[in-house]
């Protein structure tokens, strides 16, 4: 990040950008306090037994904390949206094909572990990518949401309907 301390070193672009990330972190410590308040013990407290359970557990929480967030630093964070919709969108090139190499590959080395976590990113990553975009969206909607099914033109179809159905609940 960086301070601008003299007239000739501001540029606006920079400052709106720092005031999005100190805007998404802070709506990120506030999100944890109402948590901790409302769920006592529960953020820092309960971890899943399975390690199924923990993946579940790890991309729920953050599917649900980046929209929070992004939603409630919108306002701030008003230019952010392009690299929120680049980033999905490059999340969304090709996550199947880079599932089944992580599965074949797999079939080499045989590790459960490394298999869930590389299949896993490539399908899951998207969803959280949507979370960041949908989020930072409701956070600046004044009315009516756009059509979600059409910022997913061109995307795996599977993967465009998990993201729809997260969004619309």
């Amino acid at each position: 990040m960086r301070l601008a301390f003299s007239e000739g070193d501001r540029n606006i672009d920079d400052l709106r950008t720092d005031l999005a990330i100190v805007s998404h972190e802070c709506a990120h410590v506030g999100g944890h306090a109402n948590r901790e308040r409302q769920f006592p013990g529960v953020l820092i407290g309960y971890r899943a037994r399975t390690y199924i359970g923990k993946l579940e557990q790890q991309f729920a929480e953050s599917f649900w904390g980046e929209y929070v967030v992004c939603r409630a630093s919108a306002p701030w964070a008003r230019d952010e949206e392009k690299r929120f919709r680049d980033n999905l969108a490059t999340r969304l090139k090709d996550a199947r094909g880079r599932a089944r190499e992580a599965i074949r590959s797999y079939r080499i080395h045989g590790d459960v572990e490394r298999v869930l976590q590389e299949a896993g990113a490539a399908l899951l990553e998207p969803l959280r990518m949507a979370s960041y975009l949908f989020g930072h969206l409701d956070g600046i909607a004044e009315g009516d949401l756009l059509d979600i099914a059409s910022e997913l033109s061109g995307a795996d179809t599977d993967i465009a309907n998990a993201i729809v159905e997260l969004v619309s609940r």
